[in-house]
């Protein structure tokens, strides 16, 4: 018996002498896309080996890389066995890679100085920053009731979405908690946007669904959640990366339809997308297999909503001014997206911040 760990699933097996990798890994749980069966004509089984020497084929031969990758070595599961330890890690040839975070911690706030710590606390989502006035960062999030700087009271919102975008300044902050802030020199104008389209969200906790994906044949989602903990739900976050997702993989129209698929049924209010379920498995981008005790879902409506609320962040940016000046998209807690999901919701030459109200807050107490 030797030891194989999949790193990116966070999964350590035994594996029978001369068991087949990929095999292996099916029958451990852990994904590695594949298409053939196994016979190595799709080389979609892409993994990387820290310990090539114990990959061999049934003849006790070493197997010999098939691909590259920046430089490295690639070879696929399915071409041999396990003869030794190995640690492996997938490397698919699509699908996703560089998955955004969605947390805050560890993002600079202001020069370090003297001090202790520092609670900024937002009673609109509930959230709580603790700041490190020593290191000047965010040293943790969660949730709260109070705090030593309350956002909305010492400033505004809008003041804090200005800090919290940085320089250079102007810049045009987007924010789907339902804002859109022209942040400038002098000050920071700003427009409210109605955003009940995320109210369906789970509160950013462990378990909530912050990022979503279609693998390239759309054989399973994708997903990331907060703390690597089993999917409870989506967030709002996990809303809006469900519809750019969605858009990408050619699963819904222009204007929201669900097209029909695997993944698309007829729920109580209209075609509904299941993400993960009892019965619908859903993978992390490292081959870890989930499933949830109820199912996760997003109603066509919702799909629609939220494109209704991408086009009205748009126009309401469009009457505020600064299309030259830097575009900056944010959102409520635990929202991150990839510059490919925002051109998909229509947001093209714009950066994410994660949560800017919040981040600007933080710069703000701790300067």
């Amino acid at each position: 018996m030797h030891n194989v760990v999949f790193t990116s699933a966070r999964a350590t097996v035994q594996a029978e002498n001369g068991e087949n990798l990929l095999s292996l890994a099916r029958r451990s749980h852990v994904l590695i896309d594949s298409s053939c069966g196994g016979n190595g004509s799709c080389h979609q089984c892409r993994v990387t080996l820290d310990a090539p020497e114990h990959f061999r084929d049934t003849q006790g031969r070493a197997v010999a890389p098939q691909h590259q990758r920046e430089g490295k070595p690639i070879w696929l599961a399915c071409r041999g066995g396990v003869f030794g330890p190995l640690v492996v890690e997938p490397a698919p040839l699509h699908g996703p890679s560089n998955v955004p975070s969605p947390s805050l911690q560890g993002w600079f706030v202001g020069n370090a100085r003297p001090g202790d710590q520092l609670r900024v606390y937002d009673p609109e989502t509930g959230t709580m920053l603790l700041v490190d006035t020593a290191a000047g960062c965010i040293a943790a999030e969660g949730s709260g009731e109070a705090g030593d700087v309350v956002i909305g009271d010492e400033f505004s919102r809008a003041d804090a979405a200005a800090s919290g975008a940085g320089t250079p300044l102007p810049a045009r902050v987007m924010d789907f908690g339902g804002m859109v802030v022209l942040a400038g020199a002098q000050g920071a104008q700003s427009r409210l946007v109605e955003a009940s389209a995320l109210a369906a969200g789970i509160r950013h906790q462990p378990g909530a669904i912050h990022w979503v994906e279609w693998s390239p044949l759309k054989t399973r989602t994708v997903i990331e959640t907060w703390q690597g903990q089993p999917p409870l739900g989506l967030s709002a976050g996990g809303i809006v990366a469900t519809v750019a997702a969605l858009l990408q993989a050619g699963m819904a129209d222009a204007d929201g339809t669900l097209r029909p698929s695997r993944f698309v049924r007829d729920g109580a209010s209209g075609p509904e997308v299941v993400l993960v379920g009892p019965a619908m498995e859903a993978v992390t981008p490292g081959g870890r297999v989930w499933t949830s005790a109820q199912d996760v879902c997003l109603t066509q409506k919702q799909v629609r909503a939220v494109l209704a609320l991408a086009r009205a962040l748009r126009q309401a940016a469009a009457e505020l001014g600064g299309d030259e000046c830097r575009q900056v998209v944010s959102g409520p807690p635990g929202m991150a997206l990839s510059r490919m999901q925002l051109q998909w919701l229509g947001f093209t030459d714009a950066e994410f911040i994660p949560w800017i109200v919040g981040l600007g807050a933080a710069r703000r107490a701790a300067g």
